[in-house]
């Protein structure tokens, strides 16, 4: 029996959307840094497309990595919510300077 794979990619589209929405970016602005016209990343952000190659610009411009973007049950189990790892570099940055004053400052009040 052949694998539906509509579900997958229902699941990288909503990740793929996820990771522009986390960065700020707008579809144009998104469309822009991966090289691709906007129709070609509604195409991908519905699920109707996804070459493999705009895949791999869009890991590149998120700073994200395959399994972030993967169905859940092709990642690793990690400490973090998995928003954390949809975020671009800098991003990923804020997040974990801001837990570590968070955590500093609740272990000096105690």
């Amino acid at each position: 029996m052949e694998r539906d794979y509509t579900a997958d990619l229902s699941y990288i589209a909503e990740r793929i959307r996820e990771a522009r929405e986390l960065n700020g970016w707008i579809q144009e602005e998104f469309a822009d840094r991966a090289e691709i016209s906007r129709s070609t990343l509604y195409r991908i952000e519905t699920g109707k497309s996804f070459p493999i190659d705009v895949f791999m610009k869009i890991l590149d411009i998120t700073g994200a990595v395959p399994a972030e973007l993967l169905p859940r049950r092709l990642q690793e189990k990690g400490n973090l919510p998995s928003g954390y790892y949809l975020l671009n570099a800098k991003n990923k940055e804020v997040v974990i300077s801001t837990m570590i004053t968070l955590v500093t400052g609740l272990l000096m009040t105690q």
